[in-house]
């Protein structure tokens, strides 16, 4: 007896189709998935990269620092053995100006300056005012007498100039 042709039906082959169309759009939603997956990994691959570079660079820029202050132990080393072999506080206060001298030249190459204040309006946003004074030979809110030097590093302020402000009733 023969067997009876098995036709396909309609459903059949509309559902071969649509699975043929989910395999299809599942494959390209992997693609997308494995490539958002690479892409991260490279991020967090260059984030690292960044991270060490800056290291690096922070590294290379305080040895740059310490190596140029090198000097100013020498002078200060010089000037304690000149002292202590000639029992002389000259030879001493010699070298420690010259130090003072050296250290200041190298931190300004390196962006360091000195808050100028004497005679200036008072600026709260540069200077700290400790103490207040009348006088009748500077102006009012003037700056007469400097406690302890304000600093800016790179055009920011790291310390503020500690000073005396006249306040003229």
């Amino acid at each position: 007896m023969n067997k009876p042709e098995h036709k396909p039906k309609k459903e059949d082959t509309e559902l071969k189709t649509l699975e043929k169309k989910l395999e299809k759009q599942t494959q390209i939603i992997n693609d997308y998935i494995n490539h958002i997956k690479r892409s991260q990994a490279d991020f967090e691959n260059y984030k690292k990269r960044i991270e060490k570079d800056r290291e690096c660079a922070s590294q290379r820029e305080l040895e740059k620092l310490v190596s140029n202050l090198l000097p100013i132990i020498d002078t200060l080393e010089r000037a304690l053995a000149a002292s202590k072999k000639n029992h002389d506080i000259g030879s001493l206060v010699c070298g420690i100006e010259m130090t003072q001298k050296n250290l200041c030249n190298i931190l300004e190459k390196e962006g360091l300056k000195e808050i100028g204040c004497i005679g200036k309006e008072f600026d709260p946003n540069m200077h700290e005012a400790l103490m207040t004074i009348e006088s009748k030979d500077h102006k009012d809110n003037t700056v007469c007498e400097e406690l302890e030097k304000g600093y800016t590093f790179k055009n920011k302020l790291i310390r503020a100039s500690k000073v005396k402000v006249v306040k003229n009733e």
